[in-house]
């Protein structure tokens, strides 16, 4: 209920754009289904933009029309993913070949960064 009051006091004056870093990180996972179809739909409707943070690839994926992957070390945009899914969608969506291919190239990015930093970090190059 918390979430659903901030996010309609935002929309109250009607921004351009809304920043919102991590705001369903703490709700179990059918809240957050559920505050993520709302989202979906109280944007379509508002039309503002959102610059949504969140560490979870299927958030990003739904809620996205364009996904940043964030690398570390330093901290700088590595992968910009332009995420093509219809704007009318539902949960389901994260069913489809299309939503599962998105994801998957997320991953393999995350997966990249990984093994980079092993490597700078076996030949002594970067700390922990």
């Amino acid at each position: 209920m918390q979430q659903r009051v901030a996010i309609a006091r935002a929309l109250v004056f009607k921004p351009g754009l809304l920043l919102m870093d991590e705001p369903f990180g703490a709700l179990d996972a059918q809240t957050r289904r559920d505050m993520q179809d709302l989202l979906v739909q109280v944007f379509k409707e508002a039309k503002s933009s959102v610059l949504f943070v969140t560490h979870d690839v299927d958030e990003a994926v739904y809620l996205s029309d364009r996904v940043y992957v964030m690398s570390s070390h330093p901290g700088q945009i590595s992968k910009e993913i332009s995420i093509d899914l219809p704007k009318n969608k539902d949960w389901s969506i994260q069913l489809t070949d299309d939503f599962i291919r998105y994801k998957k190239e997320i991953l393999i990015e995350l997966e990249r960064q990984k093994k980079e930093r092993e490597q700078r970090m076996a030949s002594g190059k970067m700390s922990k």
